[in-house]
């Protein structure tokens, strides 16, 4: 096995040696584990079931082409309007939003629509009635959130269009700009005022429980500003996105871990977004959350649903490719975090608030802490030889601390 380790200095990585199992510097055995996401799954015998946090579905041919890549939980994504398909099989919902460009005064209008049952890749009839589902909008063209797109699961609250229309007088060409740029010189609608909406019980399928998640962005400022305005609202950002280059990705994580090491209990998502080509031109390779669950098959639709969105609030799932790569145990103690995974990847990785290790020719990694940490969290990447990625896990973050502190 090769090691890798790269300590943070003034904003540089500077490679160090280091053995199995080591943090390199200053370690120490008597760390206090503050949250563990993962606390109380059993990794033998949960339950994975693959949801999608961030999957624009609105028709049967694109519920199938997610059924058949596997996934089981379906919080589907619309926006213009930002109205939930929730229920699949027949939605209707009222939202508000201007007259027309030259009347500002806000009017009635109705979403709806169903996907109807259809057969899947081995011939048999899925009847949308039956799958595990949860609402979901895509939001955007807020006044203060820098254009920032995020999606809050669990929540019915249906608002503006923000540019739904695309014909007559509210197409680009009438409006001589972008619909988005047109909403953003016309900013009606506050995030400070919308929160409440996302919270009130009667806007939530289960009251007092939803999850936000902050969309394919490195916008520090408008990140923050949405963890600040709803702070019980907004849960996670997305750290991978299939609709971004993979440099865009690796900003993404890079202000998350810069999040994390101040101590804000933010999770990380994976999303496919569209279904259709990826930046590269080439067939996106297909995400989910991997969502971990014990007892899972003993519940109802409706329960499952719940069961759900609470390992998403409380972290305990995995952001994932689909080529069904797993965690096989992930062991924490106030010593060390150990995991290990299915496979053969090609790199893992440890990150903390204090730099990386990377391991190759290993299956199976365990951290030991050193003093100054503040979490670990870990990643996995799975490519062939000529280095096309195939698959990837991450794991969402531990917190912990010195138990002498």
């Amino acid at each position: 096995m090769r090691c890798l380790l790269f300590l943070v200095v003034l904003g540089t990585l500077i490679p160090l040696s280091c053995t199995k199992g080591s943090a390199g510097w200053d370690t120490v055995t008597n760390k206090q584990v503050v949250y563990n996401p993962y606390d109380g799954i059993d990794f033998q015998s949960a339950s994975r079931v693959k949801a999608i946090s961030h999957e624009h579905i609105s028709r049967k041919s694109q519920l199938k082409i997610a059924y058949d890549r596997g996934i089981r939980y379906f919080a589907c994504v619309n926006y213009l309007p930002a109205c939930p398909s929730y229920p699949l099989s027949n939605w209707s919902y009222e939202y508000e939003d201007y007259v027309s460009p030259s009347d500002l005064t806000l009017t009635s209008l109705t979403y709806s629509g169903s996907i109807p049952s259809f057969v899947d890749k081995n011939g048999v009839e899925v009847n949308t009635d039956d799958l595990v589902q949860l609402p979901n909008a895509e939001h955007l063209f807020y006044s203060n959130t820098s254009g920032s797109h995020f999606n809050v699961l669990g929540s019915l609250f249906c608002e503006s269009a923000h540019g739904g229309r695309n014909k007559g007088e509210w197409s680009d060409e009438a409006l001589g700009m972008k619909k988005k740029d047109w909403y953003s010189h016309h900013p009606k609608w506050d995030i400070k005022d919308i929160n409440p909406q996302y919270l009130n019980p009667s806007n939530q399928l289960f009251p007092g429980k939803v999850f936000g998640t902050i969309n394919h962005t490195s916008n520090e400022k408008a990140v923050r500003s949405l963890l600040n305005e709803c702070p019980d609202v907004f849960k996670a950002i997305e750290i991978v996105n299939q609709g971004s280059t993979e440099s865009d990705c690796k900003k993404f994580r890079k202000l998350w871990d810069k999040l994390l090491s101040e101590g804000k209990r933010i999770w990380g998502t994976s999303a496919i977004d569209w279904q259709s080509l990826g930046p590269d031109g080439n067939p996106r390779l297909g995400a989910c959350n991997v969502l971990l669950i014990n007892d899972y098959d003993s519940h109802t639709l409706l329960e499952k649903s719940e069961l759900g969105l609470d390992a998403y609030i409380s972290g305990c799932f995995i952001p994932a490719g689909l080529a069904d790569n797993d965690i096989i145990d992930f062991v924490v103690t106030s010593s060390s975090v150990k995991l290990q995974v299915t496979g053969s990847p090609s790199q893992m990785i440890v990150v903390t608030n204090r730099g990386k290790t990377e391991y190759s020719g290993t299956n199976e990694v365990e951290y030991a802490y050193g003093r100054k940490d503040i979490y670990v969290r870990f990643e996995v990447w799975y490519r062939d030889e000529e280095g096309t990625l195939k698959d990837y896990l991450f794991t969402n973050p531990i917190f912990i601390e010195n138990a002498d502190e």
